[in-house]
């Protein structure tokens, strides 16, 4: 019997950038997923959907309601990944990344995970 897997098994790798760890005030930065192989290989370039925080044209607030979320080691942390930036010029809103707009160019993976508890 071979060791060697002609299908390696995918795992979807997915990380959450927010404001802070408060559910109830924070707010989600960014959203990133990736597919890998169980070695872990990248099998593509994956997806970061930043999302906008500034608000909306058609908004009568004209506040960003991340400002005053985010501790000092938050915003040191964001500033020099350049995700600050990102959001500044961000045109994805949250609800377009809930309503998984943009999600299809993963999902014709299919994903196989198996884990060890």
């Amino acid at each position: 019997m071979s060791t060697h897997d002609p299908h390696p098994s995918l795992l979807a790798c997915i990380d959450l950038e927010t404001t802070g760890l408060d559910e109830q005030s924070g707010l989600v930065l960014e959203v990133a997923a990736k597919i890998v192989t169980n070695d872990p290989s990248p099998v593509d370039d994956g997806i970061s959907l930043v999302v906008a925080q500034h608000a909306r044209a058609s908004s009568i607030f004209p506040v960003s309601p991340r400002r005053g979320r985010m501790n000092e080691y938050v915003t040191d942390m964001h500033a020099e990944s350049g995700l600050s930036r990102e959001v500044g010029q961000a045109t994805l809103f949250i609800d377009e990344v809930e309503a998984c707009r943009r999600v299809p160019r993963v999902a014709h993976w299919r994903v196989v995970v198996s884990a060890v508890l």
